[in-house]
């Protein structure tokens, strides 16, 4: 396992934050894309999705960059996809220095949209099997081993680790960034990065540091049983799994106000941050999917599951949906309430890929 070396405490940075350090790098990208600088714009840039040189973006600004091929294309590309190879090598290209020791791991943070001047948190590091990455580390209250967020490890690699030590280091557990406030409703997820990108957003979270992983003893300690709860884990197989775990562990004990939420599938919910889905204008919208998600996944036959998936969609005519590991298809007349629900087949139906069709 790895051997960690002290760890450094935070401090204020001096240094620009992620966005501004790279924002002449992306520039620089986009020029090698036929990005041609005019004004306050960076014009004629190569768009990556139908390969036209139409796409454009704002100089001060340039980490989206728009196609200007709104019937054929249209597609906003974010610069993690044109230009992923500015979003890796933390410790190469940012490694601590004497007056920001930990400066690996903040702009790694700043980088997936957190603010570190608003939480606590620590830079280490960590070796195993001849290789070494910087973490990002989080304390917990109840023990002295630290959960580790590695950076950049290698392929194959899980993501996480805890500080060596005997015995469990989180069962029963869950990480809060402080005090509870016993008056708001608490929403439980995943990792402590989502749970600080959801604070971000204003609202008071917990992480459970696994999909797998029930905080039993956390449930205990809280005395008022009609405090509105949300299991909010991811839309993997695991998260399903896991919500459905965590559900019945609040219904023993007695809650009696809990809620399902889920980010979209293949999202977590700091990638919803990153993406500004909780910016003012897109965060009520955000929510109310993440809960129209969870009454999905919590629907008691097929015909509910269409039911629920029509609030959203109410002038879907037809649409074909897995549940309960079947493919079904659901229907809706104009002239009739009535909505159809007809199983046609007896697995689930995945897509594979998908094809856009620009050339008309």
């Amino acid at each position: 396992m790895g051997k960690q070396p002290a760890v450094s405490s935070r401090r204020k940075p001096s240094a620009s934050n992620f966005l501004e350090l790279i924002r002449d790098d992306v520039i620089a990208h986009l020029q090698g894309l036929g990005g041609q600088i005019s004004g306050d714009n960076l014009n004629k840039i190569i768009c990556p999705s139908c390969g036209k040189s139409e796409a454009w973006t704002k100089t001060a600004d340039p980490f989206t960059i728009h196609c200007n091929r709104k019937n054929h294309c249209g597609v906003s590309t974010h610069a993690k996809t044109f230009a992923p190879h500015l979003w890796g090598n933390w410790s190469e290209r940012f490694p601590p220095t004497r007056e920001d020791p930990h400066r690996t791991a903040r702009i790694y943070l700043q980088r997936r949209g957190l603010d570190t001047n608003k939480f606590e948190f620590e830079q280490g590091h960590w070796e195993e099997d001849g290789w070494a990455v910087a973490t990002v580390a989080f304390k917990c209250t109840w023990t002295n081993r630290r959960w580790h967020r590695l950076i950049g490890p290698p392929a194959g690699v899980g993501k996480t680790r805890w500080d060596l030590g005997v015995g469990d280091a989180y069962r029963g557990q869950a990480w809060t960034r402080g005090v509870i406030d016993s008056k708001r409703e608490l929403c439980i997820i995943e990792s402590p990065i989502e749970a600080l990108s959801l604070y971000q957003a204003g609202i008071q979270t917990v992480a459970s540091f696994s999909a797998h992983h029930v905080p039993y003893s956390f449930f205990q300690e809280h005395r008022d049983r009609d405090k509105q709860i949300f299991i909010a884990l991811n839309s993997d197989e695991a998260g399903i799994s896991g919500t459905l775990k965590n559900l019945r562990t609040l219904t023993d004990l007695g809650f009696s106000n809990v809620t399902m939420a889920q980010p979209p599938p293949g999202l977590d919910w700091n990638d919803l941050l990153v993406a500004g889905a909780f910016d003012e204008k897109n965060r009520e919208q955000t929510f109310e999917e993440s809960i129209w998600r969870g009454d999905l996944l919590l629907s008691g036959s097929a015909k509910e599951y269409w039911q629920i998936y029509r609030k959203r969609y109410p002038k879907l005519k037809t649409h074909i949906f897995s549940w309960d590991a079947n493919t079904w298809i659901g229907t809706a007349k104009d002239d009739s309430p009535e909505l159809g629900v007809e199983r046609i087949a007896d697995c689930e139906i995945r897509l594979l890929y998908s094809l856009k069709d620009t050339a008309n």
